[in-house]
């Protein structure tokens, strides 16, 4: 299960006030996340996401079912390893190959929907993620790994904070405080990355018909 705190900036001024607040960044990220659906559409509609994210040559594929962003906070069962970048291509080139590996997430697939053997790719969107360490003051001190994200979907940009945490409620109001003292206003997070990308596929989708 991930549980990770989510929180939307106003925009890049914000986002960029926040980040300064904290030491450099101790890591980089440049991300290309890749989304795959199938003729019957069995993956949307049991709410099952299957993503492959592409950070330079490591490979992460990813499924997530069913979970839920409330008040901030996310909570959705999670799957995923690390693929070697030589079968990632060949994914991207042929996602229906997908069906041919052997590992958990592609397992699950095929558990959940013995019928499934089809693939497309529904599209892909870019996000930048600038990592910074933060011990956040609970107790005697909670070490965290802040994820600053600048998101690029078809049609718009999100700039967000991800805080992956056992202790979600703590934390996030920590944190929130640390923004608010700091005039930096903040919303929390109702949906995930996921959602906001089908949201931009619909409306280029549109514009192309228009």
């Amino acid at each position: 299960m991930e549980v990770e705190i989510k929180l939307n900036f106003n925009g890049k001024e914000d986002y960029e006030r926040a980040l300064s607040l904290f030491a450099t960044p101790i890591e980089t990220d440049h991300q290309t996340n890749t989304y795959f659906t199938d003729k019957l559409n069995l993956l949307q509609q049991n709410k099952v996401m299957c993503r492959l994210r592409r950070t330079g040559k490591e490979s992460v594929l990813t499924v997530k079912t069913a979970g839920s962003v409330e008040h901030g906070i996310q909570r959705v069962p999670e799957i995923e390893c690390t693929i070697d970048e030589s079968i990632a291509d060949q994914i991207m080139d042929k996602p229906e190959l997908f069906f041919t590996l052997d590992n958990e997430p592609v397992n699950h697939v095929k558990q959940s929907f013995p019928t499934l053997s089809d693939l497309s790719i529904l599209g892909s969107f870019q996000n930048v993620r600038q990592k910074v360490a933060w011990t956040c003051p609970i107790g005697d001190g909670i070490p965290l790994i802040l994820e600053f994200d600048h998101s690029i979907f078809p049609t718009f940009e999100r700039y967000m904070l991800e805080i992956e945490t056992d202790h979600p409620e703590e934390v996030l109001g920590n944190v929130e405080e640390l923004f608010t003292s700091n005039q930096i206003p903040t919303t929390r997070g109702t949906e995930q990355k996921m959602v906001l990308f089908m949201r931009s596929l619909s409306e280029s989708q549109k514009r192309k018909e228009v």
